[in-house]
Order: C-alpha cells, then structure tokens, then sequence
C-alpha cells in the first residue's frame, strides 16, 4: 500500500466516538457512574462503526441482560478469530502437542497478544470509576 493511498484512508476514517460523548460525562468523574445500558450501547456504537471491534453476547447474566464480549483487533483477525481461540485452547496446555506442531501453532498467532478482561459495575458507596476507561490499555 502506497503512503498516500494509506494517508487517505486514514483521513476519511471516521473517528471513534470518546467515552464522554456517548456517557455525557467524563469517566472517573466523582459520583458519576455509567449504567449497563450506557456501556452496552456505546460498546456496540464502537462495532457498528469501526472493523477493529466486534462485540459478541455469550449468555445472559442474572438479571437477564446480555453478557457481552468485546473484541478488538484487526479486521484480519476479526476474520479468523475463531482459529485463534482454538489455537490458544491447545497451547493452554501443550503437551498434548508435538514439537513441529506447538512451533506451527506458535507461528500463526498474531504477533501482539491478546488481554481478556472483563469489568463489573458495582454500585457502592466506594464505586467512583465509570466501567468505561477513560483510554484502552494494551
């Protein structure tokens, strides 16, 4: 890809939208806390808009509402996700594994590791932080 053909693209991407705009306060603001609606529709504000993030419900939590996933990683591996999760299931535990297919797997991953992290909104009298962080953390 040319310099220039990537420099417009990257100026007609439309930005993603902050935390603030779609909260309508600054996260971490003192007694302000983002409700699961809040959360759940920015986050898929974020998928609907941008190829880097996909969301994804995998049950139901006990007050009924979806339990989402987000993912965030490049479109290419958006598409082969689920190869990536079934090569990181056999590297868990590599010893059912071979020398030449441990090196193989190892050699399909994408090179920036994935961080699985979920987050609960809990509302006490402690709870300062919004359950949106104010920036993603790699």
């Amino acid at each position: 890809m040319t310099p220039f053909l990537l420099l417009a693209l990257l100026q007609t991407a439309e930005p993603p939208i902050r935390p603030s705009a779609a909260l309508g306060f600054e996260p971490g603001t003192d007694s302000m806390l983002a409700d699961w609606r809040q959360v759940s529709g920015y986050m898929n504000d974020l998928a609907q808009r941008s190829p880097y993030v996909r969301v994804d419900t995998l049950g139901r939590t006990t007050e009924g509402r979806p339990f989402l996933l987000m993912t965030i990683t490049s479109p290419v591996n958006q598409d082969r996700l689920a190869d990536i999760k079934r090569a990181q299931a056999l590297l868990a535990d590599p010893r059912r594994l071979t020398d030449g297919e441990l090196e193989d797997i190892r050699a399909k991953q994408p090179e920036r590791r994935a961080s699985w992290r979920t987050r609960a909104i809990l509302r006490t009298p402690r709870s300062r932080k919004s359950a949106i962080p104010s920036r993603p953390s790699f």
